[in-house]
């Protein structure tokens, strides 16, 4: 298939699919007892034009397609009100998509770890996706490429606890800040080297696991997702409260001493 023919089947499969999904849409409008079947139909109508678009030649234009699907996933992430009923599923999907095409765009794995850590509660996939990236970085390409060693690190500490993983990459994300030609190279790699040091003296990650572990708690959409994280709060020494009008607060033992 000629490079025009594979852009015009894409363009008309998205269209197509895009076509449907307006459909449900209206039924979701006339039919709202059905919502919560539609929403799922649409979600995978979703996934199924992600899979189609991934799996057609892209001719060189792979950095064009990973932008393409990052402003996507934000049209996506964005829909706060249909993400409150199917939450942040195919998140995974359009980041596994934009590394495996451009996985030199820096810029989008901020996005990545706070939505597939802190929406999904998926720290272990952020990990995955950041590790693959890096597989195809150096200490000058990108210039920032150290950032995402310490988007690593943080995911390692905040979430896993493995504080020798936070630190190993701490020391990778500091050993290419100094051999970065990005100008603010030697502050962060100052910033990486003092962040070691600490973890060296104080190793207890526990108050900002469960100050982690907290967020996805309030944001999650999905029970699944509530579960892990009220269970790895309850596992660090945290206690769940919920008042009368359903408000949530965690509260650690320092703070009840």
């Amino acid at each position: 298939m000629s490079p025009t023919r594979s852009v015009v089947f894409l363009l008309l499969s998205v269209v197509g699919i895009t076509t449907i999904q307006l459909f449900f849409y209206k039924d979701l409008d006339n039919n709202s007892d059905d919502t919560t079947l539609i929403n799922k139909w649409n979600e995978n109508l979703f996934e199924q034009q992600l899979v189609l678009s991934n799996s057609l030649p892209k001719f060189g234009y792979e950095n064009l397609y990973a932008g393409w699907q990052f402003l996507r996933f934000l049209q996506y992430f964005g829909d706060s009100s249909l993400r409150k009923k199917t939450g942040y599923g195919l998140s995974t999907h359009y980041f596994e998509s934009i590394v495996d095409n451009d996985p030199l765009f820096e810029e989008s794995y901020i996005f990545l770890v706070n939505t597939l850590s802190m929406y999904l509660g998926a720290p272990e996939e952020s990990i995955r996706l950041l590790e693959k990236g890096l597989e195809h970085m150096g200490p000058a390409l990108p210039p920032r490429s150290y950032f995402i060693w310490r988007h690593k690190a943080t995911d390692e500490l905040l979430f896993l606890g493995d504080t020798q993983a936070a630190k190993k990459s701490h020391e990778m994300a500091a050993d290419w800040a100094e051999r970065s030609p990005d100008e603010e190279g030697d502050f962060v790699a100052a910033l990486s080297r003092k962040t070691i040091e600490f973890l060296e003296t104080d190793p207890s990650s526990r108050p900002a696991q469960i100050g982690a572990w907290s967020d996805v708690l309030l944001r999650a959409t999905d029970e699944a997702i509530r579960q892990r994280a009220a269970a790895n709060i309850e596992a660090l020494g945290g206690t769940i409260l919920v008042n009368d009008n359903g408000q949530v607060t965690v509260r650690y033992k320092r703070d009840e001493e």
